[in-house]
């Protein structure tokens, strides 16, 4: 009867400690990377003169699914925003760590516009994807008197 009552005890404990391993999220081992996303918007000076061009790329990164749809927006004159947009089909299926620099990738830059007018201005770039929502990244310059 001892025999029976330890083996009973001794596979209550092991469960025990193994219902909680699992259960607990404590050991980093057994947990997943949550989803996250952020994005630098790059190559945008802080001051350009009236008439200068400015551009602009942006890096997206970190863990999930990196296709998707993302939008750009940016200054074409002191009341209007230009914008472009685009979608990826996504052919993989499962998250992973990444790093999309857009101007290293593909060679793409925006903006590429002359301002006329003193100002403060603002790029924009969304991507749709994440937990809580898009992520968004903006980025503001000032554009002054030579």
């Amino acid at each position: 009867m001892n025999v029976f009552a330890l083996a009973i005890v001794g596979i209550t404990i092991i469960s025990a400690i193994i219902f909680g391993i699992f259960m607990s999220g404590e050991n980093p081992i057994l947990q997943f990377p949550k989803e996250h996303y952020s994005i630098a918007i790059t190559d945008l000076k802080d001051a350009y003169l009236v008439g200068e061009p400015y551009s602009f790329s942006y890096v997206l990164s970190g863990f999930g699914i990196p296709c998707g749809s993302k939008m750009i927006t940016f200054p074409i004159n002191k009341t209007h925003n230009g914008g472009t947009g685009s979608s990826a089909s996504c052919t993989k299926s499962f998250p992973i760590n990444f790093v999309l620099d857009v101007k290293e990738t593909y060679g793409t830059t925006y903006g590429h516009i002359a301002l006329q007018e003193t100002g403060n201005y603002t790029v924009r770039v969304e991507f749709e994807k994440g937990d809580n929502g898009p992520t968004v990244a903006e980025k503001t310059f000032m554009v002054i008197n030579p």
